[in-house]
């Protein structure tokens, strides 16, 4: 039995459904790639999440949605006064999507002083965004470093996912000195090109290949959208084409679940482009459809129609 510990912050979302009616739900980076994990993963891999939540209704319900997917939530402290970040999502024509956000109070913001991290019986993997640093004060983000450093040194395969929000962070110093340490501390990095652009202003994925492999990371996804994803698995390193999707719903967690696919099948034994494979048609398959988390049914990792470009 392994385990893989997600860490970050699960968040309250409400999806315009037509005037007057929003949908409610439950996401965040790391909600869905928590979700999309513990329903794609080798039954041999536990699914934990390390955050705080609130003592909120809405709180405990996003508790009982993450136990009812499996993933075990032992490490998501109660926070004794504040509650849940909120965001709101409306899409356009294409499917692409625009965000607005009440988070600046929420819980999980106090994760890493909520829970003695020292406690923790070292994870095999630990997976953590840019977001997940962004929303953390400077002295949390300490005790978290240091703690990455010593579970590594223990054995944990750290994966990080770049997830660049400009909002949440107090100055591009800031921003670089952090996300410089996280490609350096990462042995799977899994940025998207939108990403690296903002951050360290790379223009074609070439150069976002030539940056990233200063910070000698050994397995690294560089994904585009729709256009092909630059990877390297030690010595190994290539383009994969991503297949067109046919219709296009909703983007939300389009890179989130694919993360969580491409993990699977890799902590599961497959080689990288088989992986790659698996990640496309999860994400394929999300984009799809309204929201975040699509409904858990037997077809969960079948592919929607894609066409050869």
């Amino acid at each position: 039995m392994s385990d893989i510990l997600i860490f970050g912050e699960s968040m309250l979302e409400l999806t315009a459904k037509g005037d007057p009616l929003m949908r409610r739900a439950y996401a965040g980076d790391v909600f869905s790639v928590a979700v999309y994990l513990a329903r794609l993963a080798p039954p041999e891999l536990k699914v934990k999440m390390l955050s705080a939540i609130g003592r909120d209704t809405f709180s405990q319900h996003l508790r009982v949605e993450l136990e009812r997917e499996g993933v075990d939530t032992r490490h998501m402290a109660t926070h004794p006064s504040k509650h849940l970040g909120l965001y709101m999502v409306q899409n356009d024509a294409s499917g692409e999507r625009e965000f607005t956000y009440w988070r600046s109070d929420s819980a999980a913001r106090d994760a890493i002083k909520l829970n003695d991290l020292y406690t923790i019986p070292t994870p095999d993997y630990l997976f953590f965004s840019g977001i997940s640093l962004a929303i953390l004060d400077a002295a949390s983000r300490f005790t978290f470093k240091r703690w990455v450093s010593d579970i590594k040194k223990l054995g944990t395969t750290v994966i990080f996912d770049a997830n660049f929000r400009p909002a949440l962070w107090q100055s591009e110093s800031e921003y670089l000195g952090e996300y410089r340490w996280a490609f350096a501390a990462c042995q799977i990095a899994l940025p998207g090109m939108d990403d690296l652009q903002q951050i360290f202003r790379c223009e074609t994925a070439q150069q976002a290949r030539e940056l990233l492999s200063a910070y000698d990371i050994p397995e690294i996804i560089i994904k585009n959208g729709a256009d092909s994803i630059v990877y390297r698995d030690g010595a190994q390193q290539g383009e994969f084409h991503v297949p067109s999707v046919e219709h296009i719903v909703d983007t939300t967690a389009a890179g989130d679940s694919f993360n969580a696919a491409y993990l699977a099948s890799r902590i599961g034994g497959s080689d990288i482009t088989s992986a790659l494979a698996a990640g496309c048609r999860m994400s394929a398959k999300v984009i799809g459809h309204s929201g975040a988390i699509i409904a858990n049914d037997d077809n969960t990792c079948e592919p929607q129609p894609v066409k050869t470009a």
